[in-house]
C-alpha cells in the first residue's frame, strides 16, 4: 500500500508538475502574444505622434517665413526712402529720426559711420556704440559698409514669446555711412496668430505617458544642432543638446533620415529611446536651407513599457501560484536568489574591471607626466635661450639656468623678481601693455626689447611668449622664450651704416646723397631758395692708381677728402659717388656765386702740394655745377646736369669750374641714330641673347643661367647694353623688347629641359619701366602659358637701384608676380635705395651682390665685411645669395668661406651664345674653374 500510495503521490506530484509546466508554458505563450500586441500598439502610437510633431514644426517654419516676408517688403520700401533722403540731405546727423520712426511704422533707425560707431539713432541706448570691440561683428559691419546693395539679417527668434528681431543694412553710395533698420516685433506678430505650443506639448505628453520629453532644436549655419528653440521650456531658458547625442543627430541631418539611439540611466536603471527626426527646409533653387531647418528630439521612456509588461507578468505568475504548490514558490525564490546573485557577481566583476582600468590609466598618466617633465626640464636646463615662467603680475616663477650666461644673474636670486623691472624705461610700458592684452585675449607675443645686464649694459632680447590657459579659458601664467640678439642688431646697424656710407672715406655714398638732395629740394621749394649740386672729379687720378698702385691711390683719396672737408660746413654735404668722383649739395643758397666760391676754394686746397710716403705731388679737379630750379627740379636731373658740366670741363682742359648753364649743348647725333635703329632692331632680328652660367659654389654644379641682351647694329656694329638699354627705357621700347627677351629665354630653356636638364633655371632682368606697366603680370603669365614653362624655374631680377618710393608702389605688383610661382631676385644689392626694413617686406627669394663689391674683394679691403654681412643677413632672412662678377680664384675662395650660395662670372665662363652654352651644359661637370680675361 505504501508503495502504491507512494506511486500515487509520485503520480499526483508528476501530474502537478506537468500541470504547472503546462500552465507556465501556456501562460508564457499568452504573455508573449500580449507583449507583441502591446509593442505593436506602442509603435503605432509613436508613429502617429511623430507625424503630428513634424506637422507642428513645419507649421512653425511657414509661420516664420510668412512673418519674415512681410517684414522684408517693408524694409526694402523704407530703405529706398532713406537712400533718397540721403541724396537730398547727406548730413545724416541733422535727420529727425523720431519723426522717421513714426513714418516707418515703429522701425528703429541706426546710422553707423566708417569707424563702425553708431553716430545717430532713434534708439538712444545704442548711441555711441562701437562694433570694433567685437571682431566678428566688426568684420560683418565693415563688409556691409563697403557693399553696394540692400541686405537683411535675422538675429534671433523665440517661439514662446513670439518675439522676432530683424535688421536691414543699406550702405550709402559714397560708403561713408551704413543705414540700419531694426524692429523688435512684439506687437507686429498679432497679425499672425501662430501656434499655442505649450498647450500642444501638454496634450501630447498626457496622451502619451511614455514620451519623456520633446525638444525642437534650431540648426546652425554649418548644419549641426547647437541651440534650442524648443516648446517645452516653461522658463524660456536655452537648453543645449547633450554632447553624447550630437553625433547621431548630426548623422540624421547629413543623411536626412531619422536616427534612433537607446541609452540606459545607470542611476535609476531606466532605459530611454532617443529619436532624432530632421525637418530640412529648402531654398528656391532646391538647396538645403539650414538656417530655417529644425531637428526634433523625442525621448521615450521604455521603462514604463517594461513596467507595464512586468505587471502583467506578475498577474500570470500570481494565477499560477494559486494552483501551484509550495515547490513553485520555492523554485521562484531559488530562481530569484540565483539571478540576483549572478547579477551581483556580474556587477562586482564589472566594477572590479573598471577599477583596474582606471588604476592602470592613472599609473600610465603619472609615468607619462614624469617622463615629459624630465624631458622638458632637460631641454630647459641645456638650451642657450632664456625660458621664463611668469605669473599674471610678471613675477618670475621659473627661469632656465641660461639666465647666468645671458644676463649674468644667479637663478635663485632672479626667481621671484618682477620681470618688467629690468626692461628699458622706453620699452617697458609698450611691453607691459602687450602682456596685459595677452592676459585678456590669449594669443602669442613676439617683440624685441632692451634688457638690463648685470654688468651694467643694455642688451637686445627677442622674446616669444605664449599664455597658459586653464579649462575655463583664463590665463593663469605666461611662458616666455628670450634670445640675445645684441650682436645681430649691431651687425644690422653696421650693414645699415655701410649701405649709406663709402667704406674707404666714410663719406655719404650716392644713396645718402640722393636722400639729402631730395630733402634740400623740398625745403628750397617751400622757402624759394636755391640749391646747388657740385660734381667733382680728380684729374688724372687713374695715372696714380696705375703707376703707384691702388693702395697708394686710396691714401691719396683720403688726403684729398680731408682737404675738401676743410672747406665744408653744415648743412653742406660731401659724398663719394665712386672712384675719384665726388658730389656736394649746397642747400639754402641766395646767390649762385656762393657755390662758385666754394668750388674755387676746393680747387685751391687741392692744388697745394701733397706729401705722402716721401712723395710730393699735386692734384687738380674738374668741377661742374647745376642749380635748382634753373638746371633741374629733381635729384636725377641735377646730378646728371652737374655731371655733364664736369665732363665739359674735362673736354676743355680740366682743372676748372663750369656751370651747366654755360655748357654748349650740341645735338647728340649718335643717340638719335641709336634710338632710331633700336625701333627697327627687333623686327630686323638685330637683337640676340647670350647666357652666362650660374654655379653652386660648394659643389660647382650648374644651377641655371642669366639671359643677357645684345645688339649688333648694321652700321655701328655691336652696341654696349650700357649705351642702348637706357635709351630703350627712356623711349618705352624696353616694354616690347622685354617681352621678347622673356619669351625667347623661356623657349630656349624649355629646349634644354627636353634634352635632359629639367632642373636648370633661367634668370631674366626686369627694368623699372617694365614694372610700371599695368599689363606686366598678365604678360608674364601669358608667356609662361604659351611656352609651357615651369614658373618655379624662372628668376625675375629687379634692380635695387630703383628709388625706395618707387618700390613702395611696386609692392603690390611684385606680390602679384610672386603668386604666379616665379622667383624674385634683387639685383645689384648694395648700390641702390633699398633698406633692411623694405628687404623684410619684399617677397624676394635671392639677393645678387653687386659686382663692384666683388671686384675689389680681398680679405684686406673694406669690401670684405660688407659682402660677409650681406650674405649673413640674407641667410638670417632665409634668402639665397648670388655673387656676380667673379673673376679670380681668390674671389671664389673668399665667397666659399662666407657661404655664398651661387656665383656668376668669368671664373667659370663669359656670356655665351646658345650653341656655345649648350656645349658648356654638356661638359660643365668636368670643367675646372679658370680665370678668363
Amino acid at each position: 500500500m505504501f508503495f502504491k500510495g507512494a506511486n500515487q503521490v509520485r503520480l499526483i506530484i508528476g501530474i502537478g508538475i506537468f500541470s504547472i509546466i503546462f500552465t507556465v508554458f501556456t501562460s508564457y505563450l499568452n504573455f508573449r502574444d500580449y507583449q507583441h500586441t502591446l509593442n505593436t500598439e506602442i509603435d503605432y502610437q509613436k508613429a502617429l505622434l511623430e507625424r503630428h510633431i513634424i506637422q507642428i514644426v513645419e507649421d512653425t517654419n511657414n509661420y516664420y517665413k510668412l512673418l519674415e516676408s512681410s517684414l522684408q517688403k517693408k524694409m526694402e520700401e523704407y530703405s529706398h526712402v532713406m537712400l533718397k533722403k540721403y541724396e537730398e540731405n547727406p548730413d545724416v546727423l541733422t535727420w529727425d529720426l523720431e519723426k522717421m520712426k513714426k513714418e516707418f511704422d515703429g522701425f528703429d533707425i541706426f546710422i553707423i559711420d566708417q569707424n563702425l560707431t553708431v553716430v545717430h539713432t532713434s534708439f538712444e541706448p545704442d548711441l555711441g556704440l562701437n562694433f570694433k570691440t567685437n571682431p566678428s561683428l566688426a568684420e560683418m559691419f565693415a563688409n556691409r559698409l563697403q557693399g553696394n546693395s540692400f541686405s537683411t539679417d535675422r538675429l534671433e527668434m523665440s517661439i514662446n514669446t513670439k518675439e522676432l528681431k530683424k535688421f536691414s543694412y543699406i550702405p550709402t553710395p559714397d560708403h561713408k555711412y551704413l543705414l540700419e533698420l531694426g524692429i523688435n516685433m512684439k506687437n507686429y506678430t498679432t497679425q499672425f496668430p501662430g501656434i499655442d505650443y505649450e498647450s500642444v506639448y501638454h496634450e501630447l505628453t498626457v496622451k502619451n505617458p511614455f514620451l519623456q520629453q520633446l525638444r525642437v532644436y534650431k540648426l546652425s549655419y554649418t548644419g549641426y544642432p547647437d541651440r534650442v528653440i524648443g516648446i517645452n521650456d516653461e522658463q524660456n531658458n536655452p537648453i543645449f543638446m547633450e554632447q553624447e547625442n550630437i553625433p547621431k543627430a548630426r548623422e540624421a541631418i547629413v543623411n536626412n533620415e531619422p536616427k534612433q539611439v537607446n541609452r540606459k540611466d545607470s542611476e535609476n536603471k531606466s532605459e530611454f529611446e532617443f529619436k532624432y527626426i530632421p525637418i530640412i527646409s529648402y531654398t528656391e533653387d532646391e538647396k538645403p536651407d539650414y538656417y530655417n531647418s529644425r531637428i526634433i528630439e523625442m525621448v521615450y521612456n521604455n521603462t514604463i513599457l517594461e513596467e507595464k509588461i512586468k505587471r502583467q507578468q506578475v498577474r500570470f505568475i500570481s494565477a499560477i501560484a494559486l494552483v501551484s504548490s509550495v515547490l513553485t514558490v520555492l523554485m521562484i525564490i531559488i530562481y530569484q536568489f540565483f539571478r540576483r546573485l549572478e547579477e551581483g557577481r556580474f556587477h562586482l566583476t564589472e566594477a572590479n574591471t573598471k577599477l583596474n582600468q582606471e588604476l592602470n590609466l592613472r599609473i600610465e598618466t603619472e609615468d607619462s607626466l614624469r617622463d615629459s617633465e624630465t624631458k622638458y626640464r632637460l631641454i630647459a636646463d641645456h638650451t642657450s635661450d632664456l625660458i621664463y615662467l611668469l605669473d599674471k603680475e610678471g613675477i618670475v616663477n621659473y627661469c632656465s639656468p641660461s639666465v647666468v650666461s645671458v644676463l649674468g644673474y644667479a637663478v635663485d636670486t632672479y626667481q621671484g623678481e618682477n620681470w618688467f623691472d629690468r626692461i628699458h624705461p622706453e620699452d617697458v610700458e609698450r611691453v607691459r601693455e602687450l602682456y596685459r592684452d595677452q592676459m585678456i585675449n590669449p594669443g602669442s607675443l613676439r617683440e624685441e626689447l632692451r634688457y638690463w645686464h648685470k654688468e651694467g649694459v643694455w642688451i637686445m632680447l627677442e622674446i616669444n611668449g605664449k599664455p597658459i590657459v586653464n579649462s575655463n579659458g583664463r590665463t593663469e601664467r605666461f611662458v616666455i622664450v628670450a634670445r640675445d640678439i645684441t650682436q645681430r642688431k649691431q651687425s644690422e646697424e653696421t650693414v645699415r651704416y655701410m649701405a649709406y656710407h663709402d667704406a674707404l672715406t666714410n663719406l655719404p655714398n650716392r644713396r645718402l646723397l640722393a636722400e639729402k638732395l631730395n630733402s634740400a629740394l623740398e625745403e628750397s621749394s617751400q622757402i624759394g631758395s636755391l640749391t646747388a649740386v657740385i660734381y667733382l672729379d680728380l684729374d688724372r687720378f687713374k695715372i696714380i692708381n696705375d703707376t703707384l698702385g691702388h693702395s697708394f691711390g686710396d691714401l691719396v683719396l683720403k688726403k684729398a677728402v680731408k682737404r675738401i672737408m676743410t672747406c665744408i660746413e653744415d648743412p653742406i654735404t660731401l659724398a663719394r659717388m665712386g672712384g675719384d668722383e665726388f658730389a656736394i649739395v649746397l642747400p639754402q643758397l641766395t646767390h649762385e656765386e656762393e657755390a662758385v666760391k666754394l668750388s674755387r676754394d676746393i680747387l685751391a686746397v687741392l692744388t697745394e702740394p701733397f706729401l705722402l710716403n716721401n712723395r710730393k705731388f699735386t692734384l687738380s679737379a674738374s668741377i661742374g655745377i647745376a642749380f635748382y630750379p634753373s638746371d633741374g627740379e629733381n635729384v636725377e636731373t641735377l646730378l646728371k646736369n652737374a655731371d655733364i658740366a664736369m665732363y665739359a670741363v674735362k673736354d676743355q682742359g680740366k682743372n676748372s669750374i663750369l656751370c651747366f648753364s654755360e655748357v654748349e649743348k650740341p645735338v647728340d647725333v649718335r643717340r638719335l641714330m641709336l634710338e632710331s635703329g633700336l625701333r627697327k632692331a627687333l623686327a630686323n632680328n638685330e637683337l640676340f641673347l647670350v647666357y652666362q652660367p650660374q654655379m653652386a659654389i660648394q659643389n660647382e654644379d650648374m644651377t641655371g643661367m642669366e639671359a643677357l641682351l645684345r645688339w649688333e647694329h648694321p652700321e655701328l656694329g655691336v652696341i654696349s647694353p650700357y649705351e642702348f638699354i637706357p635709351i630703350a627705357e627712356e623711349s618705352g621700347l624696353i616694354v616690347p623688347i622685354g617681352e621678347w627677351i622673356l619669351r625667347t629665354a623661356c623657349l630656349q630653356m624649355k629646349h634644354w629641359h627636353k634634352q635632359g636638364y629639367p632642373s636648370l633655371r633661367m634668370a631674366v632682368n626686369l627694368s623699372v619701366r617694365q614694372l610700371l606697366e599695368p599689363q606686366l603680370v598678365d604678360m608674364v603669365a601669358n608667356v609662361l602659358k604659351d611656352t609651357d614653362f615651369d614658373p618655379a624655374l624662372l628668376d625675375l631680377e629687379i634692380t635695387e637701384s630703383m628709388k625706395i618710393e618707387d618700390m613702395d608702389h611696386m609692392f603690390h605688383k611684385l606680390f602679384e608676380l610672386k603668386k604666379l610661382g616665379v622667383n624674385l631676385v634683387l639685383d645689384d644689392f648694395g648700390t641702390g635705395y633699398s633698406s633692411l626694413s623694405y628687404l623684410r617686406k619684399l617677397p624676394v627669394d635671392k639677393l645678387k651682390v653687386n659686382q663692384t663689391f666683388i671686384r675689389e674683394l680681398t680679405l684686406s679691403t673694406n669690401h670684405a665685411p660688407i659682402v660677409r654681412s650681406v650674405i649673413s643677413m640674407a641667410k638670417d632672412l632665409g634668402i639665397r645669395t648670388v655673387a656676380e662678377g667673379i673673376e679670380s680664384k681668390e674671389h671664389l675662395s673668399i665667397l666659399q668661406q662666407y657661404q655664398c650660395d651661387e656665383i656668376q662670372g668669368y671664373v667659370y665662363s663669359r656670356p655665351l651664345l646658345s650653341k656655345d652654352m649648350e656645349t658648356f651644359i654638356h661638359s660643365h661637370k668636368h670643367k675646372k674653374p679658370h680665370h678668363t680675361k
